[in-house]
């Protein structure tokens, strides 16, 4: 906990709180206080955690990337593996400065991403020495680099990138996957050295990743209540076409008229939800009891970053794209759907809503 302690301190730089649009209609603190005493008790979520899931995300974004980069039949040890674990922590970083000043230290929120950085660090880290000095090796001596088995090892690491999306990684079925390695392709072909280097370096991966899967989900279980996989939100009242168009969204209840309590999935379809409400005549007024909201998009690296709503906290480059940068912007809840639209417009693509 010291190593933790001195690093936190580390990133806990100063940072200037943003000047925000206050804008909040005075019967929406009424209606949420109707929510929480009528037995909504899981309506209010941290507001500091939409900051700090960014860095749990960066992980399933690199995970994409890889991906994406193995995928077009780029050797493996060319994956930017180190620049990758500087980012998680570039992340981890910036929005602890951007959090600590106002919502003060969130235990359970720090401890999670300073135990999946380090071991995001250490795969990558491991990944990385491996694919340099071996997996080059076996690269040099091959006449075609890509392998059945390295086609295999992309098809689980999309699957996996996608499985993140709306489930915690240490419930992906690493122990399938490794035996469908040995199964789902042959044991004799082209590139014989090449072939089997790769059988043993996946082998080796899926097995470790199988036990600490195991042990991780273990402890998650004995320590943490199952997380809740839906979000409820005060919007105007929502058209009855679109309730009926879309199974993600349910209307709870209605209050004065005006106000609507509204359920909607969280992870990857809050996102889509949001994103399928951009061009609807309606207005968000809270989402978990909170009226600020961050956001990632992907822009072209010279995008001015100008935004007549929102403000862009930082941008870092994506690693396998020198073309995009990845922009962390924050929001008042109250303007996110006129945020996407001006991003929409500029051709920017919103890459994720962070949903505490």
């Amino acid at each position: 906990m010291l190593e933790f302690g001195v690093f936190f301190a580390s990133c806990t730089f100063f940072s200037e709180s943003p000047e925000l649009d206050s804008e909040i209609r005075s019967g929406i603190e009424q209606s949420s206080k109707i929510i929480l005493l009528s037995g909504e008790e899981k309506y209010q979520r941290s507001e500091e955690s939409t900051f700090l899931t960014l860095p749990e995300w960066f992980i399933v974004y690199s995970a994409r990337e890889y991906a994406d980069f193995v995928e077009q039949k780029n050797s493996p040890s060319g994956f930017p593996y180190f620049r990758s674990i500087t980012q998680y922590w570039e992340n981890y970083c910036s929005v602890t400065a951007l959090t600590h000043k106002e919502y003060g230290f969130n235990m359970g929120n720090h401890v999670m991403l300073f135990v999946i950085g380090n071991s995001f660090t250490a795969e990558y880290a491991m990944k990385g020495l491996y694919e340099n000095t071996f997996g080059r090796v076996t690269e040099w001596i091959s006449t075609s680099a890509f392998t059945e088995e390295d086609a295999y090892a992309s098809q689980v690491s999309r699957e996996y990138a996608l499985f993140l999306d709306h489930t915690p990684f240490y419930s992906f079925p690493y122990a399938k996957k490794l035996q469908g390695l040995w199964t789902e392709t042959s044991f004799f072909g082209d590139e014989f050295l090449r072939k089997w280097e790769r059988r043993f370096s996946l082998t080796l991966e899926y097995g470790i990743k199988s036990l600490y899967s195991s042990f991780i989900r273990s402890a998650t279980g004995a320590a943490y209540a199952p997380t809740d996989d839906e979000i409820l939100l005060i919007t105007s009242p929502l058209l009855p076409a679109l309730q009926h168009s879309s199974d993600r969204i349910a209307v709870v209840n209605s209050y004065k008229e005006e106000l609507q309590l509204v359920r909607i999935p969280r992870y990857q379809a809050f996102t889509d939800t949001i994103l399928d409400l951009k061009d609807q005549d309606i207005v968000i007024y809270e989402i978990a009891g909170n009226d600020r909201i961050a956001l990632t998009a992907l822009a072209p690296f010279d995008w001015s970053q100008e935004l007549e709503k929102g403000i862009v906290h930082y941008s870092l480059p994506v690693l396998t794209r020198p073309d995009v940068q990845r922009v962390f912007i924050e929001v008042s809840v109250t303007q996110l759907l006129f945020l996407l639209r001006e991003l929409h417009h500029q051709d920017i693509i919103i890459e994720h809503l962070y949903d505490y």
